[in-house]
């Protein structure tokens, strides 16, 4: 495998409102063996998409991952996310621009 997409469920959608529960330590141990059994195999690329929860603690444990292992991260952002962003961005450097 080349490259792999992560995405998951957010932190409120799994019910959890504090990074120090202990849900989340599960989560990354989870997380880092999946992960350290792809990089092993040969993966060379781990892509997000931008999103809290899941994705945030996978991002996490694959920074810590980097010192070990040779791979790229990279994110895309959904259609709909770069639009908002896109229009705010736009937005600013018009105000900016017109002072």
């Amino acid at each position: 495998m080349n490259s792999l997409l992560i995405m998951g469920y957010t932190s409120f959608d799994l019910g959890i409102f504090n990074e120090k529960d202990i849900k989340v330590s599960i989560i990354k141990k989870t997380i880092r063996r999946k992960l350290i059994n792809f990089l092993e195999e040969g993966l060379r690329w781990i892509i997000f998409t931008g999103n809290l929860g899941f994705e945030y603690w996978a991002l996490e444990v694959a920074k810590e991952l980097q010192t070990d292992y040779d791979f790229q991260i990279g994110t895309i952002f959904s259609l709909k996310h770069m639009a908002k962003i896109g229009t705010k961005v736009i937005k600013l450097s018009w105000q900016l621009s017109s002072k």
